[in-house]
């Protein structure tokens, strides 16, 4: 019998092994949808750490439902590698793209959050307002589209775009379409979601009543360091997790 009270308790912030991340796969889905950050067309992936090659991701499915059952393993070429063979989602080749191109990075999220969507629509700048996003001190880049393409969601055509977007940074947006964050871990990617949505809020409801002030560079960049060095990511992991445990009962991997 699995103890739900227990999931997640014993972490590494950093997975060691393949079932820690597709544990924590699963995790940050449920999570990130419990919070609103994940709609239904969002999704998470998860650095394989055991061959690097490969990484987890869920099969195309709502992120609240998430289950061990519906993660695949999928190479850098964006196939699936494991014995399980279900749909993907179709954007599945931009993880494997930043995977590639960044050894560093060890999650990915891709979210259409209704908070920073406005930051997408627009050429508003994002930068950091308050001091849990000054891990965005390096900015956030909006990634230019083309209008004639057949659909609105990315296409392999448009990678090479998207990596000069993203650039060595946390995030990136993509015109008119959504945001992707990437970070060193899970737990990590999980805080800079949470942190770049509130600074989002706390940006527009700032202009509503003045003119926005934003955080010195120097400042950022030693809060940037402080945030991720004093364990904030492990609480908000924590937090998130009572929090999913009440609507999500059913949390397993």
């Amino acid at each position: 019998m699995i103890d739900h009270h227990s999931v997640g308790e014993e972490f590494n912030l950093y997975p060691k092994t393949e079932k820690e991340a597709m544990e924590q796969c699963i995790i940050v889905n449920r999570i990130l949808a419990n919070e609103g950050i994940l709609d239904v067309l969002g999704h998470i992936s998860v650095r394989n750490p055991v061959k690097g090659d490969t990484f987890f991701q869920a099969c195309r499915s709502f992120p609240g439902d998430v289950t061990r059952d519906g993660i695949l393993e999928i190479d850098l070429e964006g196939n699936i590698v494991s014995e399980k063979k279900k749909s993907l989602y179709r954007e599945v080749g931009s993880h494997a793209v930043i995977f590639a191109a960044r050894p560093e990075v060890n999650a990915i999220c891709h979210s259409h959050c209704d908070d920073w969507l406005p930051y997408v629509c627009t050429d508003t700048p994002m930068r950091p307002i308050i001091h849990e996003a000054c891990m965005f001190v390096e900015g956030i880049h909006t990634m230019k589209r083309e209008q004639d393409w057949e659909s609105c969601m990315l296409q392999k055509e448009e990678y090479p775009n998207l990596l000069e977007a993203l650039g060595n940074r946390r995030a990136v947006f993509i015109k008119n379409h959504g945001a992707i964050l990437v970070d060193d871990s899970p737990i990590h990617l999980v805080a800079a979601c949470i942190f770049l949505r509130k600074n989002a809020i706390a940006f527009y409801k700032s202009s509503l009543i003045g003119e926005p002030v934003y955080i010195d560079a120097e400042a950022a960049l030693r809060s940037a360091k402080e945030i991720l060095l004093e364990g904030v990511a492990e609480r908000i992991w924590k937090y998130c997790l009572q929090r999913v445990r009440r609507n999500m009962p059913d949390l397993y991997w």
